[in-house]
């Protein structure tokens, strides 16, 4: 299943503050930038456990449509392998009748069977984009909360996402990456809770 990276830019909002500009109108740079990697956050060992959680409950979810799917392929092959069977390799005008009516009985079914599949997965998908709209984002918006809190105890006038930021801006600019202690201090916040 695809991971859904939200590719924020996470700026805390007191930055406004922090990047206030002088009386000459010179920006004043954050004192104190750090990064997370919000990718990480959804691994299954040393991730988010709360997100964790969450997606591998939308697996399971999903998982009979994928079985569905690959059946539904599955027979798409069998029936695209019989195609090219040798039997119908030298079919002509002349050909019996029930061979070439079998081979476009064949051909007809492969078509309706690669449409069904192209709806059952545009169904899954959109079962799937709902889902995570309904269970991971607000674990995401619980994440942004709680990292805003972080940032604020530690100190840090903006955070990054590195996870969304362009190739160009290159990763030592930045004070600290602080994913793995975020991580740690958002699981211990979560355990308290329970």
């Amino acid at each position: 299943i695809q991971k859904f990276g939200f590719g924020l830019v996470f700026i805390l909002a007191f930055t406004v503050s922090a990047i206030a500009q002088t009386e000459n109108n010179q920006c004043v740079a954050p004192k104190k930038v750090a990064v997370v990697n919000f990718d990480a956050f959804d691994e299954k060992e040393t991730g988010i456990k709360e997100l964790v959680i969450a997606y591998e409950k939308l697996d399971e979810e999903i998982k009979p449509y994928e079985r569905e799917l690959i059946g539904l392929f599955e027979k798409i092959h069998t029936l695209n392998n019989e195609l090219h069977r040798s039997e119908y390799s030298n079919l002509t005008l002349r050909s019996a009748d029930k061979l070439k009516e079998e081979f476009f009985d064949k051909v007809r079914k492969v078509g309706l069977l690669v449409e069904e599949y192209k709806t059952r997965e545009k169904e899954a998908r959109t079962l799937f984009e709902k889902r995570v709209l309904e269970v991971v984002s607000p674990i995401r918006l619980k994440i942004n909360k709680v990292l805003e809190q972080f940032g604020k105890n530690k100190g840090y006038e903006v955070i990054f996402d590195i996870a969304s930021l362009e190739d160009s801006l290159t990763y030592p600019m930045f004070d600290c990456d602080v994913t793995d202690e975020f991580i740690k201090y958002y699981n211990s916040l979560a355990a308290k809770q329970q």
